[in-house]
């Protein structure tokens, strides 16, 4: 079912007026826009939550996402960087920050952030997947395919840990 965004807005704006330090209000606006593509309008709604809450992790968080998407790359690390150090166990904020880094072939510091987000969800096949990744690119596919192999062990039909597992078969065999 197709959301009815728009609607959302008016409502979120309606809140905002009667109480313009609500918060929420702010931060449902901004992902209203962001499910509409209104990246800006998005970012600009987020910004405002944070301003009235700098505390608010979920808020940097999202408007870290509306940052990436825009391509503002060294702003959207910020954010991430900001929602992790808010909120020390906010997973989803670690695996965009290690993504964000990969992206800039910063892999160490990227693992580092997927070993961190191990650390606290054993069980976290993203972060298994996405280590193993960070591993082939440094061209160390034994670490590689251990990553990989947790992240199918937790979720077998995960393809891209399927595909990144096949490389790092193929790169063992090469080093042989």
């Amino acid at each position: 079912m197709q959301g009815r965004h728009q609607e959302a807005v008016f409502y979120f704006d309606k809140a905002a007026f009667l109480n313009p330090g609500f918060v929420a209000a702010y931060f449902n606006k901004g992902n209203a826009l962001k499910a509409m593509d209104r990246l800006s309008e998005a970012e600009e709604q987020y910004r405002k939550a944070i301003a009235l809450d700098p505390q608010f992790a979920e808020g940097w968080l999202n408007l870290g996402v509306a940052c990436g998407l825009q391509e503002q790359l060294e702003e959207s690390e910020l954010c991430f960087s900001r929602a992790v150090e808010l909120d020390a166990c906010n997973t989803d904020a670690m695996l965009l920050l290690g993504n964000q880094l990969m992206g800039q072939k910063r892999f160490d510091e990227a693992i580092e952030c997927f070993k961190r987000i191990i650390a606290i969800d054993p069980d976290h096949y993203l972060a298994y997947n996405s280590l193993g990744i960070a591993w082939l690119s440094v061209m160390e596919s034994a670490n590689a395919f251990q990553a990989l192999y947790e992240a199918l062990r937790i979720k077998p039909d995960l393809t891209s840990a399927l595909s990144n597992i096949g490389i790092a078969c193929r790169d063992l065999e090469r080093q042989d």
